[in-house]
């Protein structure tokens, strides 16, 4: 196996990839830990020193600052940030509303107790918040029915005017007060990267959590999709809606040079043990072995036989319109999953399916599909649909990108297929001039939705 450095960029060289800055890039790329045998490989770690800082140290514990908007701020590095209890209630039953380094605003209504109540930042390694580190946000929300939505967001300067929000996933709580987590056993936490900060005096991040009602739905932009906005209570629709933001200290980022000795190509000359999210993946394509440093995964060449055991269905573009024979053997298709949760969306259309990934395009084996689907305790299946696109279950949650599904009928580079339960058969057809063509008859199982 080869890794070539692709430095700076997270765009493939060898991959074709479309919709390349549709979503933000840390779904582009797998990121490994320093724990990865595949880091020790790609980095070739050097003994380092901290970067020197004349932040001081603090206590994790967030207090009211009205400099910032009565934003609650954590001053000093800690390898937590704790909101405590400033953030409870909703607008003016806030302590210090509106909790927001801007405008944001939440929604008027005071019936309802609908809320963001607690937000905590912390790192997934124990060590102090610092530029590049992987960090959890675990926000308690009070949710009063199935279809409210949480969205994530972060900035990397919280002294900025304007803020530079940007979007880390949408989820679909459970009913009650509860730490938002995804539903997935093996990752159920929220995280992303803290940004790079180069200052000596440490800087200064901020997260946003916002908890969107589906009591007013029908006005609400599509709770199923991407936001449009990190800040939608201004509007009459958002009258349930509350944005509470967590501001905190970070340390100075390592520089790459000084934490890894890079090669342009890399070979590996062994098998290699997988670390955590690299155990649920069955390829890759881009990784990323520190913040801003990637590698792009080069295939060997292989010769794919065109007849094989137990051939399934594939099938491309939401509605079933494209099908083929897959080979459960090899990573053809991305993740395709169906059912529905009691507690949260998707509660309805159970043979519809979602596309649970890891990174963007990510293709799966048969038996990986089936393990992502255990994962997120829903099913491998023959969907009616992959969906939806108008707002009805869970696709587009949880990190999930609408835009990984598609195809052309005209260009097989641009169909992304997706796995079935389904039945597929492999013919020869030869043609009275001793040409011969491979059929696929695949099982039409489902009807293809919208045509006659």
């Amino acid at each position: 196996a080869k890794y070539r450095l692709l430095g700076g960029s997270h765009q493939p060289l060898w991959h074709w990839q479309s919709d390349s800055t549709y979503y933000d890039q840390e779904f582009e790329h797998l990121t490994l830990t320093s724990n990865s045998s595949l880091y020790e490989k790609l980095c070739n770690p050097k003994s380092t020193q901290p970067p020197a800082t004349s932040l001081a140290a603090g206590t994790g514990s967030a207090e009211y600052n009205a400099a910032l908007s009565s934003a609650p701020l954590c001053q000093g590095s800690e390898s937590f940030c704790d909101s405590n209890s400033l953030l409870e209630g909703r607008g003016v039953n806030e302590a210090n509303p509106h909790n927001t380094i801007d405008d944001c605003t939440d929604g008027t209504d005071t019936t309802y107790d609908e809320s963001v109540k607690k937000i905590v930042v912390s790192t997934m390694t124990g060590d102090d918040l610092r530029g590049g580190e992987l960090v959890k946000i675990e926000a308690t929300v009070i949710s009063n029915r199935i279809g409210d939505v949480v969205d994530f967001y972060y900035t990397d300067d919280a002294t900025s005017d304007p803020h530079n929000w940007l979007f880390i996933t949408r989820v679909s709580p459970p009913v009650a007060e509860n730490i938002v987590s995804v539903p997935n056993t093996d990752f159920p936490e929220i995280t992303y990267t803290l940004p790079k900060c180069v200052s000596p005096e440490g800087c200064r991040q901020a997260v946003r959590v916002v908890l969107r009602s589906r009591r007013a739905e029908s006005r609400h932009s599509n709770l199923s999709t991407r936001p449009k906005s990190t800040c939608e209570s201004d509007k009459p629709y958002g009258i349930y809606d509350d944005a509470d933001d967590l501001v905190f200290d970070v340390l100075p980022s390592y520089r790459a040079k000084d934490l890894c000795e890079f090669q342009t190509l890399v070979t590996l000359d062994e098998n290699l043990l997988c670390d955590k999210r690299e155990c649920a993946v069955d390829t890759v394509r881009v990784v990323e072995v520190v913040p801003g440093v990637y590698y792009e995964y080069i295939h060997a060449p292989c010769v794919y036989l065109p007849f094989y055991n137990n051939p399934v269905k594939l099938f491309a573009v939401w509605n079933n319109d494209i099908a083929m024979c897959g080979d459960k053997k090899l990573p053809s298709a991305l993740s395709t999953c169906c059912g529905t949760y009691s507690d949260r969306l998707p509660n309805g259309f159970g043979s519809w399916a979602d596309v649970l990934s890891e990174y963007r395009y990510e293709r799966l084996t048969y038996k990986g599909n089936e393990d992502r689907c255990k994962a997120w305790d829903r099913s491998v299946c023959d969907p009616q649909r992959i969906g939806p696109f108008s707002g009805h279950t869970g696709h587009c949650f949880h990190r999930q990108s609408c835009r990984d599904t598609g195809g052309s009928t005209t260009s097989l580079i641009q169909t992304r297929f997706q796995w079935t339960t389904a039945s597929c058969t492999i013919l020869v057809k030869v043609q009275p001039d001793g040409t011969i063509a491979i059929i696929h008859e695949p099982e039409r199982t489902q009807k293809i939705l919208n045509k006659q």
